[in-house]
């Protein structure tokens, strides 16, 4: 951390440094927060996060915390919000914060917003409020106190309102200043359920985010309980299947919610369901616009035995979906038997699919979704007679997925089911559409690879049955091998590495990057997976 000593004096050094104008134009407010920054630390580290995503790439919400007020946040939006999350779940008492104008257009500077407080992103707590403030310069950097001695985790500005009602928001800088605490914490979220198999298949493993544990009781029908701190609106969820015998998986259920634990609202029913493989993902989607508190499922499987590995309840505030195409385009131009197929199979649903998929996608490669930066605003999907399988590509902010009709008849006359194969198909194609990538044509199989590896952790393809030979440089290999490494070497291994292969860092790829997030070798690695996985064992087996 940096301790402020001359706050007014330190601006203007960064000022000048980045050959900016600097006004020292201060009001009581501002003379109050400047004091108050003497004693308080500039909160630093930590992760931004921002209400939408669609910002010129030199012009991205990492310059509202640079340190540089040459540099600009700009967001095509009426309002819009700035978040910092501190690291390593630090929390602090706010004393006072600053915003810096941009280099440009007055008429965008911020003129209404609200400072909140939160330590678990759900409960906000407001702590300040300003209106009708303006700054009188370009580069100018307005300051306010903040009272309050509540420790908190993680702040949001709460932009409102700009000067000049533009559907535009800008700023160069957004400064806090507190000093370390103890956050008074929500209480944790309450998971209960009808049985359980504990401690290891106890109902809290059906929402730890590990696809490799579960959740099991030994009756054929049961339920499982989710309550949040406060009323949340959930609009879509999905179930995993666990890791062995498929007559234990959930067959039907109905997803009900309540307020109080008295009076259940049901929210969707499912019946005849099924799971194609091991810890698959099976996406659902409910008309749901009421905040619940609890959210509840009670499940029946074909056997003595219910179980399952996980079950994701997704927000309608969840952040990653504010890098969701705007437009998904679904343009079936094939008029033979394959792309009726295709249209039967998913034609219905196909922009609430790839809207799902593409977060679930974008999740799996970042760790925070203001990491992806190229927005994809258009996402075509097109059905043609050609040749292959499927494809994408992408163009600035337009994208394109395709799939070859003839291909999808040929999974229909030999059996297979459509809908499955176009769902895994997309969780790779996707990938394409999403990862970062600098590695060149020499490397393809570590692109290939990558984006494989969000089919199999969404259990599309089936990890009981995936095999490590010699390292071969093949997707299904390297797909296995990254989803290993995520799983038991270090969580959050695929992002990082995705992160390695960004074509803006100026570094091209580099298999040290095994050492510097594992501290083995590539090599070491791929002996200790080959070994344990040679003959197909199953996949979450510890090493």
């Amino acid at each position: 951390m940096i301790r402020v000593l001359r706050f007014t004096t330190a601006l203007a050094a960064m000022a000048a440094l980045s050959g900016c104008a600097f006004s020292d134009e201060l009001g009581d407010g501002d003379l109050e927060a400047a004091e108050q920054a003497l004693v308080d630390e500039r909160l630093e580290g930590g992760t931004f996060y921002a209400s939408s995503y669609d910002s010129p790439a030199n012009e991205r919400l990492e310059n509202a915390f640079d340190e540089n007020v040459g540099t600009k946040w700009l967001v095509f939006e009426g309002q819009a919000f700035l978040q910092y999350d501190a690291p390593d779940d630090e929390a602090y008492v706010l004393g006072s914060y600053s915003i810096s104008s941009a280099n440009d257009h007055p008429e965008r500077d911020p003129r209404s917003w609200r400072l909140l407080g939160s330590n678990d992103g759900l409960t906000w707590t407001v702590l300040d409020t300003r209106a009708n403030e303006s700054f009188s310069a370009r580069f100018q950097t307005r300051s306010y106190p903040v009272a309050g001695a509540q420790a908190y985790r993680k702040f949001r500005l709460e932009i409102q309102q700009n000067l000049g009602g533009w559907s535009q928001i800008q700023l160069s800088e957004l400064a806090l200043f507190g000093s370390p605490g103890t956050p008074v914490l929500p209480p944790p979220p309450v998971i209960a359920a009808s049985g359980e198999n504990g401690p290891q298949e106890a109902a809290v493993k059906a929402f730890d985010g590990r696809s490799i544990t579960k959740w099991l009781t030994f009756a054929s029908s049961g339920w499982i309980s989710y309550e949040f701190p406060s009323a949340v609106t959930i609009d879509r969820y999905a179930i995993y299947s666990a890791n062995d015998f498929p007559a234990r998986d959930p067959k039907s259920w109905t997803l009900e919610a309540s307020n109080d634990g008295v009076t259940w609202t049901p929210l969707d029913t499912r019946a005849g369901e099924s799971f194609r493989n091991r810890y698959q993902r099976n996406h659902y989607f409910v008309n749901n616009t009421t905040a619940y508190k609890r959210y509840r499922f009670n499940l029946t499987s074909d056997s003595s035995i219910l179980q399952l590995n996980e079950i994701e309840l997704v927000r309608t505030d969840d952040p990653y979906r504010a890098v969701l195409p705007q437009t998904v385009r679904y343009r079936n131009q094939s008029a033979t038997e394959g792309g009726q197929r295709f249209n039967d199979a998913i034609g219905s649903s196909i922009e609430q699919d790839v809207r799902e998929i593409s977060r679930e996608v974008v999740e799996g490669l970042y760790a925070q979704p203001g990491a992806f930066w190229a927005r994809r605003k258009i996402l075509n999907i097109d059905v043609v007679d050609g040749t292959g399988a499927a494809w994408a590509s992408h163009d600035g902010d337009e994208a394109t997925v395709g799939f070859n009709a003839y291909w999808i008849r040929d999974v229909y006359n030999s059996g297979g089911d459509v809908r499955h194969t176009i769902i895994g198909t997309l969780y790779h194609e996707l990938g394409h559409v999403y990862q970062l990538d600098d590695v060149g044509s020499g490397n393809g199989y570590i692109i290939e690879g990558l984006a494989d590896s969000l089919r199999l952790r969404a259990g599309h393809h089936d990890l009981t049955v995936r095999r490590a030979g010699d390292f071969v440089k093949n997707d299904g290999d390297m797909a296995t091998f990254l989803l290993w490494l995520e799983h038991f070497k270090r969580p959050g291994f695929i992002p990082a590495y995705n992160r390695s292969l960004a074509p803006y860092d100026a570094l091209p790829y580099d298999e040290s990057i095994f050492v510097t997030l594992t501290g083995q070798t590539r090599e070491a690695l791929w002996s200790e997976f080959r070994d344990l996985y040679w003959w197909g064992v199953d996949f979450p087996g510890s090493p």
